[in-house]
């Protein structure tokens, strides 16, 4: 009698990375941060999660070395980054978030119009790092309101472009603008949504 036998092959765990989220100056622990672990050669988000309402540090069980990215972004905080490079055994990463307030608000507006200058609304808009060319992860992404803006909060000092979509146009992006927490930058997208001409021929079926 020949019985089948079912083998389960998994990769082997590389390290283990444990991360706290806290407040920057109380050293608070902070609930309700997305953690992401981002493979750093192809922007690759290896693992995401949530800190609980109970404190504890968030454990990732990583079956490669990286080099890998941590970031860290929260509704009331500036989002951070950590690059920590290659994997030595395990890792604990303590992210220090910064509260947001109407001197560092980090917020970015981006407005897109579509090739007649009208709003548009219900696009989906990204933020991209200018110099790698890859998406922010830090950032979720954000859908235009009726005025066709996009506004993102808790954006680092730094350089980027944003990149809008909505079916069927896109994907289009805007040009490299600067970010600073304490002045709001603005950028525009011009998205092509285009109109389009379906002819539909009928014939009987004798």
């Amino acid at each position: 009698q020949t019985v089948p036998l079912t083998l389960s092959l998994g990769k082997a765990i590389q390290g283990i990375i444990r991360v706290r989220v806290e407040d920057k100056l109380s050293k608070a622990y902070l609930s309700n941060a997305t953690v992401k672990i981002i493979r750093k050669s192809d922007n690759l988000v290896k693992a995401s999660q949530i800190t609980p309402t109970q404190e504890g540090d968030l454990t990732f069980e990583m079956d490669e070395k990286g080099p890998f990215i941590v970031t860290s972004s929260h509704a009331d905080y500036l989002s951070e980054s950590q690059d920590i490079g290659t994997l030595q055994g395990n890792q604990t990463i303590v992210m220090g978030m910064e509260k947001l307030t109407a001197a560092n608000s980090g917020k970015v507006t981006i407005l897109v119009k579509d090739e007649d200058g009208i709003p548009v609304d219900n696009a989906q808009v990204l933020l991209y790092d200018a110099a790698s060319k890859f998406i922010a992860h830090q950032y979720p992404p954000r859908i235009t309101d009726s005025n066709g803006n996009a506004t993102f909060t808790g954006v680092q000092t730094g350089n980027y472009f944003a990149r809008a979509t909505k079916y069927p146009a896109g994907p289009s992006d805007s040009p490299t603008f600067a970010t600073n927490k304490s002045t709001p930058p603005k950028a525009q997208i011009r998205l092509t949504i285009g109109i389009g001409t379906v002819e539909v021929i009928v014939t009987d079926a004798e």
